[in-house]
């Protein structure tokens, strides 16, 4: 684990509750997703310089090139900046630019698809939590205290 992870976790562990206990700290990792936006940034690049005599062509492949590096730093910054972590009371933390805390009854479903959403039923509190490389864990723990409250 990095330092600013070490750093993020440990400010996190300081807004811990008396008694709260930690049962799972959510753990970020883009380097799936970054390597499939490079593999679709290098053929559209390489179907470009293939077609280079047709203009229309080499634009939208430079297009669909810029827009998959955009995507890559999007997911390397969602995922530097995110750091999660679950409570026998409450899930806590960052997720990209938002940060949230929401007890376990607040959530009212969890949504598994491209990451773990955390639905509580109002738009400015639900989170998605996007590149997290041990979604079972979390949601397992999630799902243990969900049943208890």
């Amino acid at each position: 684990m990095s330092k600013l992870k070490e750093q993020r976790l440990a400010a996190l562990r300081k807004e811990l509750k008396p008694g709260e206990r930690v049962e799972a700290a959510g753990e970020f990792s883009a380097a799936r997703g970054v390597c499939i936006f490079f593999a679709v940034a290098l053929l559209s690049f390489a179907a470009g310089r293939i077609f280079a005599s047709q203009i229309v062509v080499l634009m939208l492949t430079n297009l669909l090139s810029m827009w998959m590096m955009v995507d890559a730093a999007r997911a390397l910054f969602t995922a530097q900046s995110s750091c999660v972590l679950v409570t026998d009371r409450r899930v806590f933390g960052s997720a990209g630019d938002k940060t949230f805390s929401l007890t376990h009854r607040q959530i009212k479903q969890i949504y598994e698809r491209s990451g773990l959403f955390l639905d509580s039923g109002e738009a400015h509190s639900s989170v998605m939590l996007r590149y997290l490389s041990n979604q079972n864990t979390v949601r397992e723990a999630l799902a243990r205290h969900r049943k208890a409250a």
